[in-house]
């Protein structure tokens, strides 16, 4: 398995696929500006007719799977902060100040925007679309400060929700490593381990059960690298199989009842797709794509700052979802500029400082989307 690295021994195509994950939310979320597809994240989701039932239980969908592509950040996340890890001696002085200064400052960058975004186009309360009317919220200083600190974040920017778990797995990667490191003799069977965790998660419905264990498969994919590549090896001609195999499990979880397997195999489908841009050249080929990496490099903007925008696009009635699209396009450009990329100059210059050794590690979310 040949992976191409681009600027600061990044893996070029996986900022590619972080880059279409984003992508995926974003346009998510502006599907969800219509009723008809909103209605299908209920529990109880109506039945659905001609288009709508097209865009939700086939193919299609896989266009708008916004909480699928959460999972792959997630597993992302786990694969590109261990990996350089894996030959080298970790410094943690350096790690934990630059990591969180990496996710934080861009953060309250977005709760800022979102802020303004709301003073000036006020959210709307009552619409025919679930989704809208959950994000129509009012803040105060208690809700705002659980915003900043990541602790238990609102709705004023909803995509927060999934960087509560990617601080969690930053603080906690040396537990993560050592665990790897324990079930290192048994190779990529450890997997096992996650992916009993995420059923557990499922059926107690603890969301630390649930989510943590995802950032833990690609810390093992990581930490096996040797092994994937020998499996690469052995697939050879069969990628094309593999990826249309990882794309049917999204497919069939819309129309099949897997139950508490539901969202295990969403995993197991993030697990294919990371590996797939890992090894399989057509994949690697999309994820090196100049657009997909001038997306890719933006991506983390683009999902802070995308929901205000979309939900201000709602007073723009049928001209919302082709307004907002572009729309976040343009301000991420801007927010990465002004925002993300000085923070990401701060966190290498504070870890070059206090750390003996500096470690790239890429930010792997768009650094996460999320799902919801």
């Amino acid at each position: 398995m040949e992976m191409q690295t681009g600027e600061r021994g990044r893996i070029a195509a996986l900022d590619g696929l972080r880059g279409l994950c984003a992508l995926i939310v974003v346009i998510t979320h502006t599907a969800l500006l219509n009723p008809q597809l909103a209605a299908g994240y209920l529990p109880n989701p109506p039945a659905s007719h001609g288009w709508a039932w097209w865009m939700i239980h086939t193919p299609l969908h896989l266009f708008w799977t916004g909480g699928d592509a959460v999972h792959v950040f997630f597993v992302l996340s786990g694969f590109v902060l261990t990996l350089p890890f894996v030959s080298a001696t970790p410094s943690w002085r350096a790690y934990y100040p630059r990591r969180l200064v990496r996710l934080y400052v861009p953060v309250w960058g977005a709760l800022v925007f979102a802020l303004l975004v709301m003073a000036m186009i006020p959210r709307v309360h009552q619409t025919e679309s679930r989704w809208v009317n959950v994000q129509a919220v009012h803040p105060t200083w208690a809700s705002m400060l659980k915003d900043a600190t990541l602790t238990r974040p609102t709705a004023l920017d909803s995509p927060l929700w999934s960087l509560k778990w990617e601080v969690v797995f930053s603080l906690l990667l040396p537990a993560y490593l050592a665990v790897a490191k324990g079930l290192r003799r048994v190779g990529l069977f450890g997997l096992v381990v996650p992916a009993v965790l995420v059923l557990a998660g499922t059926v107690t419905g603890s969301a630390a059960l649930l989510y943590l264990p995802m950032f833990a498969v690609g810390v093992l994919m990581a930490t096996n690298l040797h092994s994937l590549r020998a499996m690469a090896a052995r697939l050879d001609r069969w990628w094309p199989l593999v990826a249309v195999a990882g794309g049917g499990i999204l497919v069939g979880r819309w129309w099949l009842p897997l139950g508490v397997a539901d969202v295990l195999m969403s995993v197991v489908s993030a697990g294919v797709v990371v590996l797939l841009f890992l090894a399989w050249a057509p994949a690697r080929t999309v994820g090196e794509h100049r657009v997909s990496q001038w997306v890719g490099r933006r991506s983390f903007s683009l999902y802070l700052i995308h929901v205000p925008i979309v939900l201000a696009a709602v007073r723009l009635p049928g001209w919302g979802p082709a307004v907002a699209f572009p729309a976040s396009l343009l301000v991420a450009a801007v927010f990465y500029r002004l925002v993300e990329r000085p923070a990401l100059r701060f966190a290498n210059h504070l870890g070059r400082r206090i750390g003996a050794n500096r470690l790239t590690a890429p930010a792997a979310v768009p650094e996460t989307v999320s799902r919801r």
